[in-house]
């Protein structure tokens, strides 16, 4: 997704779980001839740090030392950097914002940026200012806290896409979502400080009215409410009227919302509130063998459908051998989501009337979704065979392939096995 070039009414998918890594950042040739590429400072619009390229918790305290300061070092010498990665790296608090304020050079071009699992699980961004630190104090300045996180990033002047953990962001007032979307605001260990005076502006100049996109993933061990704050990261949530209002300081603000592993309703309210510019749900579960308790998916749809009906583009839900039966959600959902344009659906669906009647709603335009792909897993519960299942997905197809055509939609159904 070109996010540079999106506009308020952007229907494009998402598009940024994975990044390709160039070929000159192969990981043995780059730990190989890394001084090399320092001291010749090759200039680099994509920087990708990614755990595909080197593992940090493999390495000795003194390599691992050697190889952040030399990525520091080059990517400091940059001047043109456009795209930002250091997902799963796993690195320190004091590591990733030396990495991430060296970008200060490329401030004006850095577009996107992206930290998924960038941090280790105990060392997020966002310190927890107790007021007391154990020792002498003397390097009490040096401690990574909440304003350095926001500084580092706050100064990317034409920033478009920010893609981190819901935990590197989320704070119990909101002000470090309030901070990111306002213009001329700095972040102290209490809080946000009022505006500063107009000659000061440049300094603090944030990214406001050029903010697209905000993909946030939402992982088991950062739910916000359940999660101790005392462990390192997550554990708060983001008020709805901090999204209030950053929504009236970045219109064009989309928000993706990324659920791996937390396929259960009652922890979605944990992250989800009414008035989040939701724009993309993206919902990937586990194979749950045990099945403890419900899910209550269809909840969760009920709540999709009545907060984000106006905002809604995109929804991809891969639900891994799930145990609900999920049929009369999905045939509500498209009507109800006048705005939705891509569903992309990975698992089971029990009966046939269902994937009919979500077709029939596409060809009657009672919707606008232009994109339908299914890659459903056979009926368990179904006493059917295979093959006349799949015999009645052919029906199905054959039956709308041309209307689709016609109509411009793209429509896709595979299998996979149990």
């Amino acid at each position: 997704m070109d996010a540079s070039t999106a506009c308020c009414t952007c229907t494009e998918p998402l598009e940024r779980v994975t990044h390709p890594v160039p070929v000159e950042w192969d990981a043995d040739n780059m730990i190989k001839h890394f001084p090399r590429m320092i001291n010749r400072g090759k200039s680099s619009k994509e920087v990708i740090l990614s755990d595909r390229l080197f593992r940090l918790n493999t390495f000795d305290y003194l390599s691992r030392k050697s190889l952040v300061d030399g990525l520091e070092k080059y990517i400091s010498q940059q001047r043109r950097i456009e795209s930002f990665c250091i997902d799963g790296l796993g690195l320190s608090r004091k590591e990733g914002l030396r990495l991430v304020t060296a970008l200060f050079n490329s401030r004006k071009t850095v577009t996107h940026f992206y930290c998924w699992r960038a941090f280790k699980r105990t060392e997020g961004p966002l310190l927890v200012d107790t007021g007391h630190l154990a020792g002498s104090g003397l390097y009490k300045d040096r401690v990574p806290r909440k304003q350095d996180w926001f500084t580092a990033i706050g100064c990317l002047d034409a920033l478009t896409t920010l893609s981190m953990n819901y935990a590197y962001l989320a704070t119990p007032d909101g002000d470090l979502l309030i901070a990111f979307s306002n213009i001329g605001d700095e972040v102290t260990s209490s809080g946000l400080k009022k505006k500063k005076k107009k000659k000061n502006n440049n300094k603090y100049r944030k990214i406001g009215l050029h903010w697209h996109w905000l993909q946030l993933l939402c992982l088991p061990e950062e739910i916000p409410k359940i999660t101790d704050p005392g462990d390192g990261v997550g554990g708060y949530a983001i008020p709805d009227l901090a999204w209030m209002e950053a929504k009236l300081w970045a219109p064009c603000l989309k928000v993706q919302f990324v659920f791996v592993g937390i396929p259960e309703h009652e922890k979605h309210t944990k992250f989800l509130t009414k008035h989040t510019p939701v724009h993309s749900f993206v919902m990937s579960t586990d194979i749950d063998l045990q099945f403890r308790q419900p899910w209550y998916l269809g909840c969760t749809m009920k709540m999709i459908w009545t907060w984000y009906p106006k905002t809604l583009v995109y929804i991809y839900l891969q639900l891994w051998h799930h145990r609900e039966i999920f049929d009369t959600e999905l045939k509500k959902l498209f009507p109800l989501v006048p705005k939705l344009r891509v569903f992309e659906f990975v698992g089971e669906i029990r009966r046939i009337e269902t994937l009919c009647a979500m077709c029939g709603q596409i060809r009657d335009e009672e919707c606008k979704v232009n994109y339908l792909s299914f890659q459903l897993q056979y009926p368990i519960a179904d006493q059917r065979g295979r093959e006349e299942w799949k015999s009645d997905i052919d029906g199905l197809i054959n039956c709308f392939r041309d209307t689709f055509k016609e109509m411009n939609v793209k429509f896709e159904v595979s299998f996979y096995p149990c």
